[in-house]
């Protein structure tokens, strides 16, 4: 576009502007560099010429050359024209005398074109409009790449490229903050959307952006959000979503510093080892999987079996028209990647009229951003791309569908339903698949009511059934709920006062009673013997001393 203008309109106000133009992006260096401290000088110091960029910017500029060249009416021997002017493609139109002659020679099927001022065998530049320009025969129409390579005019007057450069330089104006691209091929940038003056309301629906957000997008027009019910699912569909997992795409995934290809996470393995077990375990259901693209090009080996439906990624979800019907049950691992150049951009269009620029950083191996706006969009573009698949799933219309959501992301209409269940991934390892989930989560969950109601009253034994930990544990817990230390209890003291019962113990019955390895318990046992606090009855049984009795102060 700027090549063509600054050839077309060479010597005039646009095409000058282009030459600035061109000459600007020629010193960025790398590709995808923001050009924009140089576009802004180059439009400020043309701004005196922008009338006349304008006109042209609506015009394609015909080269020709004037001729002598009389034309005579066949009817009444009327002189129509004097000179003809010969343009490209060897079309030669006439210049009429007057309006009238203009009129007779079109109506003999002659071309004719005014111009206000022009010199015998002179080469001038002549602006015309696009439309007459193909009436002319000087634009051939007859092929798509003979339209496609037509010169840029601007339809609209009114908003021109000009125009556009001027409301952006306006809208943005930090050069840091605005959404300028250069690419080596064209000069791209980002505006806010205006509306048309003959738009009284506009519908928007869209679960990318938060009712803040579409302030920011329409910040000068009346808006009411509006939250749309959801339907109800039918019957027998679930979801379960993983509640020990965190947002960052890190999760599942491990981007150590140690290799520079990336792996499985540990968890990532974990996950992928129960999914494999529990899709082969039935080969009657049949399953989907949406997960980084990385996890679903490493499972070909799942994808072609016949209960398995898809094993995508979750941008060909958005790509393509995947019908998930016939699924039953939908694995969710991970969250959506949003690419940083694409994010920030979007930033940019939002906030970067803001007084507050924006901030970039974030912290290394997750996906939280330190602006808290950046972050905000980050987190609605997962929920809105996240909720889009849960409702493609069709729970609302087909009945036996079951959701495991693999991250933990709140999704409004989703996980605040009654039919979303919390669970850990170490509830589905031990229910050994999805058909005892359920009554896993519901046992953990009575557990873990019960240790809730803990307090310091409860006795050491109710603690290790809780919680099913030893009795060192237990004395431990209850210390921390008594909010104070509790003396521990020498092991020479615990050994007398369980053989006090007057009852031979065994070292097994006391080293599994006091909670300790059996070299601790046998060392002390020796020492009281040799101290005669206890007498051995034979290998490996003791008791206390016939004429000792052992009194805990």
């Amino acid at each position: 576009m700027f090549e063509q203008w600054s050839t077309n309109w060479k010597g005039h106000a646009l095409g000058n502007f282009a030459v600035a133009l061109m000459h600007a992006l020629e010193r960025q260096s790398d590709q995808f560099r923001n050009p924009i401290g140089q576009i802004r000088n180059a439009v400020e110091a043309f701004e005196q010429h922008a009338d006349e960029i304008i006109e042209q910017m609506c015009y394609i500029s015909v080269q020709g050359s004037v001729l002598e060249r009389e034309t005579v009416d066949p009817e009444t021997d009327v002189i129509l024209s004097n000179f003809a002017i010969e343009l490209q493609n060897g079309v030669t139109a006439y210049i009429p005398l007057d309006a009238k002659a203009e009129d007779r020679l079109i109506m003999l099927g002659l071309p004719a074109l005014s111009l206000d001022a022009f010199s015998a065998n002179e080469e001038i530049s002549i602006p015309m409009a696009m439309a007459d320009a193909i009436k002319l025969g000087l634009l051939d129409t007859g092929t798509v790449e003979s339209i496609e390579s037509f010169d840029t005019v601007c339809p609209n007057p009114k908003w021109t490229y000009w125009h556009r450069l001027v409301y952006f330089f306006t809208h943005y104006r930090r050069d840091a903050d605005a959404p300028m691209q250069w690419s080596e091929k064209e000069l791209m940038f980002w505006l806010p959307p205006m509306l048309h003056p003959k738009i009284e309301r506009l519908l928007i629906v869209s679960p990318f952006l938060s009712k803040e957000q579409f302030r920011n997008v329409f910040p000068n027009d009346q808006m009411d959000v509006i939250h749309v019910e959801p339907s109800a699912w039918l019957p027998r569909n679930k979801v379960f979503q993983i509640r020990t997992s965190s947002k960052s795409l890190y999760e599942a995934l491990d981007f150590s510093s140690h290799t520079k290809y990336m792996q499985l996470s540990k968890l990532g393995e974990r996950y992928l080892r129960g999914i494999r077990a529990e899709i082969e375990r039935d080969t009657s259901i049949k399953h989907a999987i949406f997960t980084y693209s990385y996890i679903a090009t490493r499972l070909p080996d799942l994808a072609e079996l016949p209960h398995v439906c898809y094993i995508e990624s979750f941008k060909s979800l958005l790509i393509d028209q995947i019908n998930l019907d016939p699924v039953q049950v939908l694995w969710i691992v991970g969250t959506p990647r949003w690419q940083r150049r694409e994010m920030w951009q979007q930033a940019q269009m939002l906030f970067g009229n803001d007084e507050k620029p924006l901030i970039y950083d974030d912290e290394m191996g997750t996906d939280q951003y330190k602006d808290e706006r950046i972050q905000g969009m980050y987190n609605q573009y997962v929920t809105g791309i996240l909720t889009q698949i849960v409702g493609r799933f069709g729970m609302n219309r087909i009945s036996g569908k079951t959701v495991m959501l693999l991250n933990n992301f709140e999704l409004l209409d989703v996980t605040d339903r009654p039919e979303t269940q919390l669970f850990d991934w170490e509830d589905f390892e031990i229910a050994g698949g999805l058909d005892k989930l359920e009554e896993t989560i519901r046992i953990r969950s009575g557990y873990e009511a019960e240790r809730e109601n803990l307090t310091a009253n409860s006795s050491r034994e109710e603690v290790e059934r809780v919680l099913g930990c030893s009795s060192r544990q237990a004395n431990r817990v209850l210390n921390k709920l008594r909010g104070g230390n509790i003396p521990r209890v020498k092991y020479r003291d615990q050994i007398l006062f369980l053989l006090s019962s007057g009852r031979e113990k065994t070292t097994a019955s006391l080293v599994a009673a006091i909670d300790s390895s059996p070299q601790t318990i046998g060392n002390e046992l020796k020492r009281l013997l040799d101290m005669g606090e206890i007498v051995r009855v034979r290998r490996g049984v003791y008791s206390l001393p016939h004429n000792k009795k052992w009194v805990w102060l």
